[in-house]
């Protein structure tokens, strides 16, 4: 498990598989336009969060040595991106939480520089993207698009993106790293889904999961919690259609 990868995740922009794809009737924006909006949405939202604090529950499970580790923390956010977290309770290995778990947290706490953050950004800049299909996603109609990255390194990702198609918000993602972070992991993988409160698309939980020549499969889950939530301005209006998406026949 690459800690910096999982740690990526919780830096994108503001469970049950989907939907299948619709083949459907009513054409969709084009692409260019959901990923202006996704953009647009993006910065305005960034520009109206202030700060935000929530419950982080990290459960960490290696199938072939069969142990288990869990860390609980709490995360505050201050905009532009500064993440800063707090240690309250610890379970399992003290080896493997701090040479994992705490880990992760680190480098977390490091991608959230300023320096570091316009890599995690899904955008045009770092991506180019695949208009894939549309899908209700939660009760909720969103536009199904393939992110790959423009170069290679450890901070991008290639996968699946799912944006809301009201608030252009990305609400979920499917995913690799770019850059494999060790020839001794092999088939890593993670899935965020975010929720959305008070307007702002925040992580609701993150799963992650790895293949080590030496410590086989370890599997990582990331429950986020507890939110309180500071903004400056609320998130602009939702202007896509609220019912989701008739589903494939």
């Amino acid at each position: 498990m690459s800690a910096a990868f999982a740690a990526l995740l919780l830096l994108l922009p503001l469970a049950a598989p989907p939907a299948s794809t619709e083949s459907s009737p009513a054409a969709p924006p084009s692409l260019n336009r959901i990923l202006d909006q996704m953009e647009q949405r993006d910065s305005a939202r960034r520009a109206g969060l202030s700060s935000y604090t929530c419950l982080r529950h990290y459960t960490l499970q290696n199938r072939r040595f069969h142990v288990s580790a869990e860390l609980t923390a709490r995360m505050t956010y201050n905009a532009p991106g500064k993440k800063t977290f707090e240690l309250l309770d610890g379970k399992g290995p003290a080896v493997i939480r701090k040479k994992v778990l705490e880990r992760m947290i680190r480098a977390e706490e490091e991608s959230s520089q300023d320096h570091v953050r316009r890599w995690t950004r899904i955008n045009r800049t770092n991506y180019s993207f695949a208009f894939l299909g549309r899908q209700t996603l939660d009760g909720r109609p969103a536009f199904l698009l393939e992110a790959t990255p423009r170069q290679r390194n450890r901070f991008l990702i290639r996968g699946r993106v799912w944006v809301d198609a009201a608030d252009f918000a990305i609400a979920r993602v499917e995913v690799q790293p770019a850059e494999n972070p060790s020839v001794l992991i092999r088939d890593t993988h993670a899935v965020q889904q975010y929720e959305r409160l008070d307007g702002f698309w925040l992580p609701q939980f993150n799963h992650a999961n790895s293949d080590s020549l030496w410590f086989g499969r370890t599997e990582v889950v990331i429950d986020s919690s507890d939110y309180r939530i500071d903004s400056r301005n609320p998130p602009l209006r939702s202007q896509a259609p609220a019912a989701p998406f008739p589903d494939a026949r």
